[in-house]
């Protein structure tokens, strides 16, 4: 009985420390602070890049004037739905695993607009690609209040991150605008697109974490308690 109380003791320090680590700002988020700007960064620049890559397409005349307008539209309804959907689905998954699979599914959704001539399928893979690019900021701002609700500078970190927003919608047709003028091929430009945004879920998946906390001591912590309930 000593053992086990003692036991329980050195768990709950254990995970009190780890929470008051989390508190205090280390290169974990540093790491964290960077991955999350690159991602919403990298949404908001692909997005603006993919309405260049329809222009080209309609300068090349496979799309007209009144399909391009339609495509764009639809995207439009298909993003203020997910806004809608977005809160419940993120706080079931959580922020991580939808910030890296919507970056993955928008990436596969520009390649394949990119291999396709037909207008109703550009519209059904851009509506889509919309509607998970919409869960981009409830993903966010889980991972925000995980990493840094509790720092002493948490809400300026917060705006902070929020300029990626801004950051990708400068950065990503300024140099996709470029690369059209260049490449002169809008196929190739929406390729690279959805290869960037895949490269960027990799990175995520591989280095993104949803909690400074880890989760088998949260497990532990709930041990705990439940121990000691009985």
């Amino acid at each position: 009985m000593v053992n086990d109380q003692q036991e329980l003791e050195e768990q709950e320090t254990d995970h009190r420390g780890r929470e008051n680590a989390a508190q205090t700002w280390t290169s974990s988020h540093t790491k964290t602070f960077c991955f999350m700007y690159l991602a919403y960064a990298t949404g908001m620049g692909t997005r603006g890049s993919m309405d260049l890559a329809f222009f080209g397409a309609q300068k090349d005349k496979i799309l007209s004037l009144r399909q391009f307008s339609a495509i764009l539209t639809s995207g439009t309804a298909a993003y203020a739905t997910g806004k809608l959907l977005g809160g419940p689905i993120v706080d079931y998954a959580g922020g991580r695993s939808i910030l890296t699979t919507l970056t993955a599914l928008m990436g596969v959704c520009f390649i394949s607009i990119g291999r396709t001539t037909s207008p109703i399928m550009m519209s059904i893979l851009w509506s889509f690609s919309r509607l998970v690019h919409s869960l981009g900021w409830p993903a966010m701002s889980v991972l925000m209040r995980n990493w840094f609700s509790d720092l002493p500078n948490g809400a300026f970190v917060n705006s902070v991150i929020s300029t990626s927003s801004r950051a990708g919608a400068w950065f990503g047709p300024l140099v996709s605008g470029y690369l059209l003028e260049t490449l002169g091929s809008w196929k190739t430009l929406a390729t690279g697109i959805g290869s960037a945004s895949i490269l960027v879920s990799a990175t995520l998946y591989s280095f993104l974490k949803e909690s400074p906390i880890d989760p088998k001591q949260v497990r532990r912590k709930e041990s705990f308690y439940e121990k000691t309930a009985l």
